[in-house]
């Protein structure tokens, strides 16, 4: 899986933000209180939190990208590279939780549970291991 683009609208500090990564390794460079780590844990969120969450969940797993200055709805999208076809993986999380995985070949798909299953299918690895290795944080190296 090779990350092609990351839509945030809006989620944490960023009320529409939309980035895109060439195919080799990203490092991604900033001052303090850029967004750097919101950004990291936009991918993780996006690719392994389902988006049908109870109120407890929500708060636990969503809460600081809520925006500040209102709203209860958080949104991001990450478009990528695998099994030979480029997907588009699209979540909402909120009142109206929305899940959408388009793909290259067949139509998309928006059952929470069908969704995570494929996404969980087109990873290289574990998804223990793309959240402990292969996306991590500065203060993170050193337990890698």
């Amino acid at each position: 899986m090779i990350l092609r683009r990351l839509r945030l609208h809006p989620f944490g500090r960023f009320d529409d933000r939309d980035l895109s990564f060439g195919a080799s390794l990203t490092v991604v460079l900033g001052p303090n209180e850029a967004g750097k780590s919101t950004l990291l844990e936009a991918v993780k969120t996006v690719l392994f939190v389902p988006t049908r969450l109870s109120r407890p969940k929500f708060k636990e797993y969503l809460s600081r990208y809520v925006p500040v200055d209102g709203g209860d709805v958080v949104r991001a999208e990450i478009g990528f590279a695998a099994d030979g076809g480029e997907y588009v993986l699209a979540r909402c999380w909120g009142p109206a939780p929305v899940s959408e995985l388009r793909q290259p070949r067949g139509g998309p798909l928006s059952d929470e549970k069908a969704v995570q299953e494929r996404v969980a299918g087109l990873l290289p690895v574990s998804p223990k291991t793309v959240v402990s290795v292969l996306i991590v944080g500065q203060s993170e190296l050193g337990r890698t």
